[in-house]
């Protein structure tokens, strides 16, 4: 399946879902965002990968913190439902006591 989104229903919701997105495609798509609400997408899952940003620059993930956040916000005023996946265990990353 790869990057491509999974539309389907979710349990419980009675529209669309999107799953696996890009923040940086629906940042891009910020002025269209109200059609997606349109067209009965409540649910978008988004992968954030991680809340570092020096990890985000080293798996060349092209976004950051602050993007993401307005991704959740522009999100938020649509009232479209938002999910966000981390990843851990990068190996950029280590866990300390």
């Amino acid at each position: 399946m790869g990057n491509s989104p999974r539309c389907g229903h979710r349990q419980g919701y009675t529209g669309i879902s999107l799953d696996g997105n890009k923040s940086l495609d629906i940042f891009r798509d910020r002025e269209l965002l109200w059609k997606y609400r349109k067209a009965g997408i409540i649910y978008i899952s988004v992968g954030i990968e991680t809340a570092d940003q020096s990890v985000l620059d080293a798996i060349r993930k092209e976004q950051s913190l602050e993007e993401m956040q307005q991704v959740f916000d522009l999100l938020r005023e649509q009232e479209i439902v938002s999910e966000a996946s981390f990843m851990v265990g990068f190996p950029a990353r280590r866990l300390t006591a």
